[in-house]
């Protein structure tokens, strides 16, 4: 027998609103209206309807003991919203992420680094990338005749002060002059 014969499988997933859908599993009668929250150890079910496509058929306790509650959260949470920034890594940066990540990689196992319980103090800390590429395009600006800080708080729609702090902290690392 196969280890995975009893493992439902997820057909389907319509969301009906923020953390709330309605599952159909492959192969299965009943339809699953679930709410979950999402805790520290992962999604949870806080609600559950169960919609029986089969008129004049009754539930049984065997109905009820095969409900994949895990299953049905996973497939609900990723549906409704597939990751929350409480969920990654607080030091990461827009920076640190590659330029052509999706919002549907960010569901992904193994993507972003996940977080540890250390409480985010203050600003993330500016990698050495980000401050590369703003080096960069402040010497394009300023080689076309533009003002750099105003290049970059539009490129990164920031502030000026904020262009400003990171120009200061380029050239605190030497990449500019």
């Amino acid at each position: 027998m196969s280890p995975n014969i009893d493992r439902p499988q997820v057909e389907r997933v319509d969301p009906d609103g923020d953390d709330t859908a309605t599952v159909t599993l492959t192969g299965r009668d009943l339809h699953y209206r679930v709410r979950v929250v999402v805790t520290s150890t992962g999604p949870q079910v806080a609600e559950l309807s169960i919609i029986n496509t089969k008129p004049g058929r009754v539930l049984t306790q065997s109905d009820l003991d095969r409900i994949p509650l895990h299953t049905l959260a996973v497939a609900v949470r990723h549906a409704t919203s597939p990751i929350t920034w409480a969920e990654i890594d607080r030091k990461l940066t827009w920076a640190d992420l590659p330029a052509d990540l999706t919002w549907d990689d960010l569901a992904k196992p193994g993507v972003l680094p996940r977080a540890d319980d250390t409480p985010r103090m203050g600003r993330p800390p500016l990698s050495d990338h980000h401050l590369t590429e703003v080096a960069e395009l402040v010497r394009r600006a300023q080689r076309e005749g533009q003002s750099g800080r105003t290049i970059i708080a539009s490129r990164w729609e920031v502030s000026i002060s904020t262009a400003d702090r990171w120009l200061r902290e380029a050239r605190k690392r030497g990449l500019l002059d």
